[in-house]
C-alpha cells in the first residue's frame, strides 16, 4: 500500500532566507517496510535513532493567495535547494531533516508515528484555508 504524506517543515526562527513550508513524500511499500525495519533495529540495539541519507522529499511553500486545494492551503514549488537530507527513524516515529543548500541552517519535518503507516489514506498536515465570510 502506497502512502502520500504532506508534512510541515520547521526552520529556526532567526533565519530570514527563503524557507520551505511543507515536504511531500510519496512512499511505496518498499520504503514503508524499510522504515519498519529500521524501527525494529533501533529497538533491538536500544539506540535513540538511525539516520540514512534520503532525498525523497519534494519541498513546497504555502500559497495563501491561491485558490484552496480541497479546503486546504494551496502549495507552490519551493525554489530553494536542500542538502544532507536524512530520514531519522526512532523506535516509535520517523522524520526527515537536513540543511538549506550552502548554509548551516537546518530544517526538519514534523514527526510521524510508525503506527500512521498502518492507517488508511494519506496524511496531510496543511492548514485549512479559512472561509471568508461576507457581510
Amino acid at each position: 500500500m502506497a502512502k502520500k504524506m504532506v508534512l510541515k517543515v520547521r526552520t529556526p526562527g532567526d533565519y530570514d532566507g527563503l524557507t520551505a513550508d511543507c515536504a511531500v513524500v510519496e512512499m511505496d511499500p518498499t520504503a514503508i517496510d524499510r522504515i519498519r525495519e529500521l524501527s525494529r533495529t533501533v529497538r533491538g540495539l536500544k539506540a535513540y535513532c538511525i539516520s540514512e541519507f534520503n532525498y525523497v522529499c519534494e519541498f513546497f511553500v504555502e500559497e495563501w493567495d491561491a485558490d484552496p486545494d480541497n479546503g486546504l492551503v494551496a502549495m507552490g514549488k519551493f525554489e530553494g535547494q536542500m542538502d544532507c537530507n536524512t530520514i531519522n527513524v526512532t523506535d516509535k516515529d520517523f522524520y526527515w531533516s537536513g540543511n538549506y543548500r550552502n548554509t548551516s541552517i537546518s530544517w526538519e519535518t514534523s514527526s510521524v508515528p510508525i503506527s500512521a503507516l498502518d492507517e488508511p489514506g494519506d496524511l496531510d498536515e496543511r492548514d485549512e484555508y479559512p472561509e471568508i465570510s461576507t457581510l
